[in-house]
């Protein structure tokens, strides 16, 4: 049986951690923007899946040196309050 899951991802991109790492930017009243927008999407659908994730993906990418990514899966869900 194939299942479905729908992922919903949030991106935060930084230069430096001055003001903390990029996926702790994605503080609570991001993620219930996030949950509307996904909630809005999810009612245009033909189809429910029968999942759904919300990611964070955090890069922070320093000058003259390679990117850091931090793909943070299930970040936060719609229950947390």
């Amino acid at each position: 049986a194939v299942s479905s899951q729908l992922s919903a991802l949030s991106r935060k991109a930084s230069a430096d951690d001055y003001f903390g790492p990029p996926e702790l930017r994605v503080d609570r009243r991001k993620q219930k923007r996030i949950i509307a927008a996904a909630g809005e999407y999810l009612s245009r659908l033909k189809y429910q899946p029968e999942e759904i994730r919300f990611d964070v993906v955090a890069v922070t990418w320093r000058e003259k040196q390679e990117p850091r990514i931090n793909h943070i899966e299930s970040a936060f869900t719609v229950e947390q309050d």
